[in-house]
């Protein structure tokens, strides 16, 4: 007993994991990296502190006395890192042992699964404390400045405390879940953006504040009320023992969620225990369900009346007889397909196409009546009068959060298109099919394609539903936006976007040599390229020049064009520059995009290690690379 208790107390995964982990020059370089950027937070605000004070008359030292403020802002730059960071770490955990089919490796040592999930989930935990080494110095600069009491530090390393447990806990949870770590990093993201925002939803659509005011408050900030707590703590004071009480919630979760991935590794062990096709299969299995109890089915919306009124009449009896077997069959054609699974044919365009479309949600017709429906219900209950937000709003809500979600669908298909038969060593098995390294990069991507014009095909009527509602666009109107400018301006700009995540997608995917890393990469290069200018713009103070040179810096950064043009908010009240810029702008980004894709496709044959026939621009691109 006592030789069990001292093997398992040392952790020998743990220590393999972290010992790879420092060996990686990947690590240090995004230590390095986190530091530049800590520092250049730190610098920019300290700037701005510091010429506010002078500008209020207080003098050099009038920042003396503001550290709440810096300590807020550090800690919410601490949660972001780990909000990036730590779903990229963590999701590869169980998930890329199944990709990688040495989950039974490790299962057959000594070893116990939950011992394996818990080591697995300590060696991403652990060197997140590098945050905090990083961040400690500047704790102390920043207690120098004063403005709050020693017990606010504390009360900061346990708001992050409780962050990381919660990040790496979901992680965990969906890594054992799931067969793929791209599917488990991008439902990490779902899961806690759903346990922020669930609910205070349930609250707000079932109006639970009317029944149970302090419980349905309780209930709403369930999973964030430590990060509420710790804002007024920075200002009022407070204690440790507040925050813990305040995330309760969140360590019983974590808690949960740890137990749930162990018993997941130790009943299906290298078989992922959530799969698309099961998923598939539970749907229709519901359905067939459903459609094969017609009487309840109309019962629970309100339109059957019983079978005693049925019954009164031989017609109606005769009708509902019909619709039983018509039911019937259609709940036997459901059924034989869960049971059955999908018999597709192969569409013209290529196996390999019809193959990645058929391994989309998004690209079938399913899951985009899904979408369509959520589509269609969020914009009715946003304009419901209980949400009282005036339109368009809901509509303009609606279609961001659209563009969003399209955007994060073609960015995940177009970064594991190629990579992922690189990681299932079935690349070169597609590369013997007698296609071009163009035709086979474009197959690849039918998926993304799809997505990318049905998202495009679903927001051109969340825009005409705009044009319904708001009256500030009409038809020709010479004086500011009419319907047809921006009809078409809104399509470009989405069809734009869209277009840059996947070719984004498609060059981290042929460059980079696991999943994992293709996806957090590219997620990478959109942040930066959409967020990078504001901060850049800000630290410099670039703005602060004429209308108008705000106006022209805004040509070199489409997503802030793109917002400024749906919000119908420009910096300069010039129609003419308006006009010239959102052209200029469009022009830019479309090269940009069109750069992407022609290096993509000049460098396909490099990156798959296949010599085929060349057009002389891709050859003569090829040597100058």
């Amino acid at each position: 007993m006592w030789k069990q208790l001292l093997l398992s107390a040392e952790f020998p995964l743990l220590r393999r994991e972290l010992i790879q982990s420092a060996g990686r020059r990947r690590t240090w370089v995004l230590r390095v990296v986190v530091l530049l950027v800590l520092i250049f937070v730190m610098l920019s605000w300290y700037s701005s502190v510091l010429e506010r004070s002078v500008a209020w008359g207080r003098g050099p030292l009038g920042f003396l006395g503001a550290g709440s403020q810096l300590l807020a802002g550090l800690v919410m730059f601490d949660l972001w890192a780990m909000l990036l960071l730590l779903p990229a770490l963590t999701c590869s955990a169980i998930a890329a042992e199944r990709e990688r089919q040495t989950l039974g490796l490790v299962l057959v040592s000594r070893m116990t699964p939950a011992g394996i999930v818990l080591e697995k989930f300590l060696a991403r935990l652990l060197p997140m404390a590098w945050l905090l080494m990083l961040t400690g110095p500047l704790l102390g600069i920043t207690y120098s400045m004063g403005g709050f009491s020693r017990g606010a530090i504390l009360v900061a390393l346990s708001v992050l405390l409780l962050a990381a447990l919660q990040i790496s806990s979901v992680s965990m949870f969906w890594s054992s879940l799931l067969g793929s770590s791209q599917s488990a990093f991008w439902m990490t993201y779902v899961s806690l953006i759903s346990m922020a925002a669930g609910p205070p939803l349930l609250v707000s659509v079932f109006s639970l504040r009317d029944l149970f005011p302090k419980g349905a408050e309780y209930f709403s900030g369930m999973f964030t009320s430590y990060l509420a707590s710790s804002n007024v703590f920075f200002v009022f004071g407070g204690s440790v023992w507040g925050v813990l009480s305040d995330g309760f919630p969140v360590l019983v979760s974590s808690g949960l969620m740890i137990v749930v991935s162990g018993l997941a590794v130790s009943r299906h062990r290298e078989e992922a225990p959530i799969t698309g096709r099961r998923v598939v299969r539970g749907v229709a299995w519901v359905l067939a369900w459903l459609l094969t109890r017609p009487e309840w089915l109309l019962r629970s919306m309100g339109l059957w009346g019983g079978r005693r009124v049925a019954s009164k009449g031989g017609g109606s009896g005769v009708a509902d007889s019909a619709a039983g077997q018509s039911v019937g069959v259609a709940a036997t054609a459901v059924a034989g397909t869960a049971v059955s699974g999908d018999s597709r044919v192969v569409p013209a365009e290529g196996a390999i196409a019809w193959r990645e479309i058929s391994l989309s949600v998004l690209a079938r017709w399913p899951g985009q009546i899904l979408v369509v429906a959520v589509v269609v219900a969020l914009i009715v209950w946003l304009s419901s009068e209980g949400m009282q937000i005036r339109q368009p709003g809901p509509v303009m809500i609606a279609y961001f959060l659209l563009v969003l979600v399209g955007a994060v669908s073609v960015l995940s298909t177009a970064s594991r298109s190629v990579v992922a038969e690189r990681e299932r060593q079935t690349l070169e098995i597609l590369l013997t099919t007698p296609i071009s390294n163009r035709q086979f990069l474009m197959e690849k991507l039918a998926s993304a394609s799809r997505i990318r014009w049905f998202v495009v095909c679903v927001c051109v009527f969340v825009q005409l539903w705009r044009v319904l509602v708001d009256d500030r666009l009409q038809l020709w109107r010479p004086s500011g936006d009419s319907v047809q400018v921006f009809l078409v301006r809104s399509l470009a700009w989405t069809w734009l976007h869209l277009s840059f995540c996947l070719w984004v997608g498609v060059c981290c995917s042929l460059r980079l040599g696991s999943q994992m890393k293709a996806a957090a990469t590219a997620l990478c290069v959109i942040l930066l390229f959409s967020l990078g200018p504001v901060f850049f713009v800000g630290f410099f103070r670039l703005l602060r020049g004429s209308e108008d040179g705000a106006m022209l810096l805004l040509t070199v950064y489409p997503v802030g064009m793109w917002i400024c043009s749906e919000l119908g908010e420009f910096p300069s009240r010039v129609v003419e520059l308006q006009i010239a810029c959102v052209l200029i702008s469009l022009v830019f980004y479309g090269l940009l995009i069109y750069g992407l894709r022609y290096w993509a496709l000049c460098t396909v044959a490099e990156s798959l290690q296949r010599e085929c026939e060349e057009t002389v621009s891709e050859r003569e691109f090829r040597k100058w690379l």
